[in-house]
C-alpha cells in the first residue's frame, strides 16, 4: 500500500489459486472513502459510521482509493 496525498494505492497479494477462488474479497478501511477503482474500473463503495468496505477482486489489479 502507499498513500499519496488523498489518495492511496494498493496491490492485493494473494496466494489463493486463481481457479478455486473466485470471489471478492472485502476491504475494510478506517474513515471515509470518497471513491474507489480496480483496473480503472469504480468499486462500490458501503460508507459506515467510521469506516468504509470495498469489495475487490483478489486477482484483479491495483486499487486507487480517493479519501
Amino acid at each position: 500500500m502507499k498513500r499519496k496525498k488523498e489518495k492511496l494505492v494498493v496491490t492485493a497479494k494473494v496466494a489463493l489459486d486463481k481457479q478455486l477462488y473466485r470471489q471478492p474479497l472485502t476491504l475494510i478501511i478506517e474513515g471515509t472513502i470518497k471513491e474507489a477503482r480496480q483496473d480503472h474500473r469504480p468499486l462500490m463503495v458501503i460508507r459506515r459510521e467510521g469506516y468504509s468496505l470495498i469489495d475487490i477482486q483478489p486477482h484483479g489489479g491495483t486499487i486507487t482509493i480517493k479519501l
